[in-house]
């Protein structure tokens, strides 16, 4: 069953020993994320703060910071297993057709839709107009040069102006004033497009903040297609619809479970200035946005005991690269569908945001590799990645070792190297300019005729006759180790 509400499944992170409580008191401002950063590179437990200075709710911080973590927020043992139910949706006539119908959002999707409540926790205490006060938040603020704090962790939801359809981002939001934040986003385009049409009509956009809730919505990022509706694909997720309900002040339904919401609107003509206010990147720098919206807070409504969570981002291992790193692993089906070649795949931590890609492909003709490499950049999961390795079945995607030895020995730099022009995240400081960049592929496998002028030559193998007579007789001839090939 998924989990009914945060503290749920903090309850469950503490049982299995993956969460730390600190109890000693601590600051919002750099002390707590100073704190996650350190344990996070040692890949240490999720931590929840209980005595956050001046504040009255705890902060919880590297929730999903680890591949157990993530697969325990979707309630499987393993992150293959949620892999097998995505491929299952894939599979066969009618699961394809239950897919359409629920990424164009139509009546065949009823089950799937979010189910409204006329109460929820999550309204437990409602402040509104004076009573606001952000200021009050447990918000961190993460790095030296960052102004504000800012919520690092909420998800952003309204609703398509055009569609209706029911939208949810994770997006940051810095805290301006005591009912003032700004929204900021990396050139979304459904929330683009919502302010927009809010615009042409002359109308305010209602939206909501909401912290906390199910663990799984930190899972709904943007690696996922952009026309999957995230409440619709959150319910696939957990097996079961997302309950909803009504804003106090707002035409806007938000999830139920989650833990705190802040209610308000973005007006079109007020925009603040883009770039105004430095955050950190998932890739270890400051960014700038490349919009803001100034949102104004109507309301705050919040369970009677909220957790807030936040996600602390920076150099090294965070958790942000740990959800980026498991949804290429639940997303694994999509990618091989649509590039059936591949035979595996691995993201090093190590490489960061939209890192590299090292490819095992089961090459048949000539061009492949360049093939495999093209079709990943023309699939959204894997538009952004900045490097792609290709090699042969065999190599071991997940021993660098093995990868660089195929890179030296198989790659030539100019024939096997190779650019390509495409979209570029907007966290990607190296880009040439914003949302457009410049990718790079290498070919490291083995030659066919075609791809070269002279034969090429076959691999050193062991005989495999040999290699279990050795296996069998290590231990006689008085070497270390059990060693098995």
């Amino acid at each position: 069953m998924p989990h009914d509400c945060l503290a749920d499944f903090l309850e469950e992170l503490h049982r299995s020993g993956q969460l730390l409580r600190v109890a000693a008191e601590v600051d919002s401002q750099l002390e707590v994320a100073a704190i996650t950063h350190r344990v996070a590179q040692q890949r240490g437990p999720a931590l929840l703060f209980e005595r956050v200075r001046g504040r009255a709710w705890p902060v919880v911080t590297n929730l999903l910071g680890s591949e157990s973590r993530v697969a325990l927020a979707l309630r499987v043992d393993a992150l293959e297993q949620a892999a097998d139910r995505v491929e299952h949706w894939l599979a066969g006539p009618e699961p394809r057709n239950w897919l359409e119908r629920i990424k164009h959002n139509t009546a065949g999707a009823d089950k799937f839709a979010p189910r409204v409540l006329k109460q929820a926790a999550c309204q437990q205490i409602v402040k509104l107009g004076r009573d606001v006060d952000l200021g009050q938040l447990p918000v961190l603020r993460c790095w030296p040069l960052e102004p504000n704090a800012a919520i690092t962790c909420g998800r952003v939801c309204w609703r398509d102006p055009l569609t209706q359809q029911l939208m949810l981002e994770t997006l940051p939001v810095e805290i301006l004033a005591a009912n003032l934040v700004a929204i900021a986003w990396q050139g979304e385009a459904a929330l683009a497009a919502a302010l927009a049409a809010a615009a042409a009509q002359a109308t305010l956009l209602p939206i909501a903040v909401v912290l906390g809730g199910d663990p799984l919505y930190g899972l709904l990022t943007t690696r996922w297609p952009p026309q999957w509706c995230r409440f619709q694909l959150a319910a696939l997720l957990r097996t079961r619809p997302v309950d909803v309900v009504r804003c106090r002040t707002q035409p806007l339904d938000v999830p139920a479970d989650v833990d705190v919401v802040l209610e308000g609107y973005l007006d079109p003509a007020a925009a603040a200035p883009a770039g105004h206010a430095p955050l950190a990147g998932p890739g270890g720098y400051y960014q700038q946005a490349a919009a803001r919206h100034e949102m104004l807070v109507t309301a705050v409504t919040n369970r009677s005991n909220p957790v807030v969570p936040a996600l602390v981002l920076g150099a090294g291992w965070h958790e942000g690269v740990a959800i980026d790193l498991a949804l290429l692993a639940l997303l694994r089906p999509l990618i091989v569908q649509a590039v059936p070649e591949i035979v595996d795949y691995h993201a090093p931590s190590s490489a960061g945001w939209n890192p590299t890609l090292v490819v095992a492909i089961r090459k048949r003709h000539p061009g492949q590799a360049r093939q495999a490499a093209a079709a990943l950049w023309g699939l959204h999961v894997t538009a952004m990645t900045r490097l792609i390795i290709v090699v042969d079945e065999g190599v071991d995607v997940r021993d660098m070792g093995q990868v660089l030895l195929a890179v030296g020995t198989l790659a030539g730099a100019q024939r096997d190297v190779w650019v390509h022009s495409g979209p570029a995240s907007f966290a990607d400081h190296a880009s040439e300019s914003a949302g457009l960049g410049t990718h790079l592929a290498i070919d490291a496998t083995a030659k066919l005729p075609g791809e070269q002028a002279r034969a090429w030559p076959p691999r050193v193998l062991e005989d495999h006759a040999t290699r279990q007579l050795i296996n069998q007789r290590w231990q006689e001839y008085g070497l270390p180790g059990a060693i098995t090939v």
